[in-house]
């Protein structure tokens, strides 16, 4: 899996869209696309996702071709699908580091694309989501697959809060003390992310 880390981007999702037009990823590849911050991110119908420092943003590309058997398999449309597998991934994987952190909060999917946080007192807030766009290859087929994940890895600022119209969490996690770990925590995490995710949507197929 090639990764690609910027400081930052507009958003992780359309420069999977740009990289693919350029050619820049190969057919049967997969890549991932990790932005420290996002100008633009997204969530769906449009909607904003706030995306300051201390957050994870990345997007998982996949091309079609022989090496990516699973997508071959797939039909279009298979965004829903997708994200729901996603969703399931995510929240598996966020689970597994609380529970490893001894940490009494829960993560659940609230369907089809949001990871709310529960905490110990049964409040819920959002602190991640997921948006899948797909692009159809000249056959009418799924060509690619661009699975965005934003995860409120760090502490909240009491400014993000502020800009923020429902009710959201951090979960601590980025315990780093410099930029160089800080980032080495968040590729680690997005590789974890990203392998679960690959590992439900080929049960799809």
């Amino acid at each position: 899996m090639q990764l690609i880390t910027y400081p930052e981007l507009d958003s992780t999702n359309a420069e999977a869209k740009r990289l693919i037009m350029q050619g820049a990823i190969a057919p049967g590849c997969t890549t991932l696309i990790l932005a420290e911050t996002q100008t633009a991110g997204r969530g769906t119908q449009g909607r904003v996702w706030h995306s300051p420092q201390g957050g994870l943003y990345m997007t998982l590309v996949h091309v079609s071709g022989e090496a990516l058997p699973w997508l071959e398999a797939l039909h279009p449309p298979a965004s829903v699908a997708m994200t729901l597998a996603a969703g399931i991934a995510c929240q598996q994987v966020v689970s597994e580091w609380l529970r490893d952190r001894n940490d009494p909060r829960t993560i659940v999917l609230k369907p089809i694309n949001d990871l709310m946080l529960i905490d110990d007192v049964g409040v819920a807030a959002k602190t991640g989501g997921i948006l899948v766009e797909t692009q159809l290859s000249p056959a009418g087929k799924l060509g690619a697959v661009m699975t965005g994940v934003g995860l409120n890895l760090g502490v909240l600022s009491a400014e993000m809060r502020a800009d923020i119209t429902q009710p959201a969490a951090g979960l601590g996690f980025d315990e780093a003390q410099d930029a160089t770990q800080s980032a080495a925590f968040k590729a680690q995490c997005a590789r974890q992310l990203a392998g679960r995710i690959e590992a439900w949507y080929a049960g799809l197929a």
